[in-house]
Parts: structure tokens; sequence; C-alpha cells
């Protein structure tokens, strides 16, 4: 589970675009929200801010190096997979019943199947 937490996080800041929100106000019942207008990663954020040190830029820049985009997204499907075992491994071992369990494995055995519909997509196109 910390190592899908880790690969999510580095995902999303590495390769996760996000407009950043520069103002808000309040105009009777409705907010208005004005925002950048180019997305960018919070890794690009970090490499364009001169206030911050060159050691964490150099940090970022290793970090976008070794990291590729589609690679990680494997590897966070694969983390996907095995947490999906363990848990179904779980079930069977202590034959849960309750339907707060279930609840999770549904949950996970969607994100598994469109995971698996994703890869046999990619093995028929070959």
């Amino acid at each position: 589970m910390n190592e899908l937490a880790r690969l999510v996080s580095l995902n999303d800041n590495l390769y996760r675009a996000t407009q950043k929100m520069l103002s808000k106000t309040r105009e009777g019942h409705h907010h208005r929200k004005v925002f950048e207008k180019e997305a960018k990663t919070p890794a690009q954020r970090i490499l364009e801010d001169k206030a911050v040190p060159r050691k964490h830029r150099d940090h970022v820049k290793a970090l976008l190096a070794e990291n590729d985009p589609l690679d990680l997204s494997r590897r966070i499907d694969r983390a996907i997979l095995e947490m999906w075992r363990i848990i179904r491994k779980a079930r069977e071992d202590a034959n849960l019943k309750s339907t707060r369990s279930l609840r999770v494995c549904k949950c996970v055995s969607v994100q598994v199947s469109s995971i698996q519909h994703k890869y046999q997509l990619a093995v028929s196109a070959r």
C-alpha cells in the first residue's frame, strides 16, 4: 500500500498538470475563481521558481530523468493488481462475510478489471 501511494504521488507530482488558482472572490451567492491560463505540473513549477534552492531543483530533474511516465503507470497498475491479490487471499483465508470488506473488494475489483481490460487492448493492438 505504501509503495502504491509513493508511485501515485510521483506520478501526480511529475506528470499530472493542474491549473493553479490565482484568486477566489465571492459575488453574492457565487464564488468566482480565476486560474492560470497554462496548466503545469508541480515539478515544472519547482523548476521554474528561482526561489527554490538549486539542490531541490536538481533533485526534481533527477526524478524526471529516472521516471518514465509510461513505466510509472505500469508500475502503479502492477501495485494495484498486487494489492488486489493480497486482499483476495486474505478474504479467502479469513472467509470474510462482512459487507464492509465486500465493498472494499468490489472497489478494487472494478479498478483491476479496468486495468486488465486496458492490458488486453494493448496486447490485441500489437
